[in-house]
């Protein structure tokens, strides 16, 4: 990104730690140059994919019980019951995706400009 190149050392390293926090654990990271960043953001999609598929799952299941006349609220509990693993891990791994970020963005800030003089940025 090179509004991010063109900005003195210690602002790179606040606007990364706010992507990092803020918009999309990971992404902060690997603008500040470090590799760690790419598992972050790896953890994060999952996360963010099983649970989206969760709630497709839940609103299609949404749907049927709205079009069905012979379901009840326990039909409708058991047809979505199958995949809410999905729902649990994907806000785990969503959760700890975050909690990554937030121990990477304290190690940044500690290191503020040495962190992205040394990455070259």
């Amino acid at each position: 990104m090179r509004w991010l190149e063109r900005m003195p050392p210690r602002e790179r390293v606040r606007w990364s730690i706010l992507i990092n926090l803020a918009a999309f654990p990971g992404l902060g990271s690997i603008l500040a140059g470090r590799r760690v960043g790419w598992a972050q953001a790896a953890l994060m999609v999952s996360g963010f994919v099983l649970t989206m598929a969760f709630f497709l799952r839940y609103l299609w299941c949404c749907v049927l019980y709205l079009r069905s006349t012979t379901w009840d609220e326990g039909a409708f509990g058991a047809s979505y019951a199958p995949v809410k693993w999905m729902l649990r891990y994907g806000c785990l791994l969503c959760a700890a995706a975050w909690l990554w970020a937030a121990v990477s963005s304290a190690g940044m800030w500690r290191r503020k400009g040495s962190l992205m003089t040394k990455a070259g940025r």
